[in-house]
């Protein structure tokens, strides 16, 4: 789930940002895109993030039943920001991985191009 937030919210910043995708982003667009898609990732997927961690717990048959149960007693007697609970640890540990994650592969990216276009074998 992770992964499916965060390319789909980065595939779809590179096409907003540049539609013709004719250019190479620099460097702080690709970060404001990988800390953009982690912020998504993390306001999609950290309520079910909580649900499963409060599931895995010692004593979760005598609490919760099911996840249902499990959601619908958080939200009422917590309170449905309790469903976020730990979001800021999360965002950083998730925007540090993908940011580096971007940035790699985009000095990657160039380094083949530029690998591709020597022809080392070539015969003269």
């Amino acid at each position: 789930m992770n992964s499916m937030v965060w390319f789909s919210t980065y595939n779809f910043l590179q096409q907003f940002y540049d539609p013709s995708r004719s250019g190479t982003f620099s460097t702080i667009a690709l970060t404001a895109m990988g800390l953009l898609s982690s912020c998504a990732v993390v306001a999609v997927t950290q309520p079910l993030d909580v649900l499963k961690t409060r599931m895995q717990t010692k004593d979760y048959k005598i609490v919760y039943r099911d996840i249902m149960t499990c959601s619908f007693k958080t939200c009422m007697e917590e309170g449905f920001s309790k469903m976020f609970a730990g979001w800021l640890p999360r965002l950083v540990k998730v925007s540090t991985s993908g940011t580096i994650t971007i940035l790699v592969y985009d000095v990657v990216q160039k380094g083949v191009g530029l690998a591709m276009n020597e022809h080392p074998f070539a015969a003269n």
